[in-house]
């Protein structure tokens, strides 16, 4: 039985670059779910289980280090990549990161090299969630 795609939620108001990271992530066999808002990450967050979150650091009226908290309130080992035009090395550990997506991105290659990178499958554990395990998947 072949495995079953990795699952990414995308967060940035910015709708080019969602339609960027959604077209190249879904060219690699990701599933993906792109979102412009904290509100509607949250709201995927407590409907489905995802193998990771890339969230961008700022957000209209939020920050996406407040979205990556709360995310976290709900699935407490997501792994995240935050999309930020200035990393920051402590941040990373404080935050919990796996790691950066620098702005600009440098190409397709990049983005889908840290994603491969740090993202692996976590279906394993949902069969012990009673929250995700009656989860349907197309």
């Amino acid at each position: 039985m072949a495995a079953m795609p990795m699952r990414i939620l995308v967060l940035d108001d910015d709708p080019a670059v969602r339609l960027f990271l959604d077209r190249i992530l879904r060219r690699e066999d990701y599933r993906v779910t792109s979102v412009a808002t904290g509100a509607e990450a949250l709201a995927s967050l407590r409907a489905a289980r995802y193998d990771g979150f890339v969230v961008d650091k700022h957000l209209p009226g939020e920050s996406g280090l407040e979205v990556l908290a709360e995310a976290r309130k709900i699935d407490p080992g997501l792994p995240a990549i935050l999309i930020t035009a200035y990393p920051e090395p402590l941040l990373k550990r404080s935050a919990r990161l796996q790691g950066y997506l620098n702005k600009p991105f440098e190409s397709a290659d990049q983005v889908v090299e840290l994603v491969r990178r740090t993202f692996t499958p976590r279906r394993d554990a949902d069969a012990a969630d009673p929250k995700w395990a009656q989860e349907q998947v197309p």
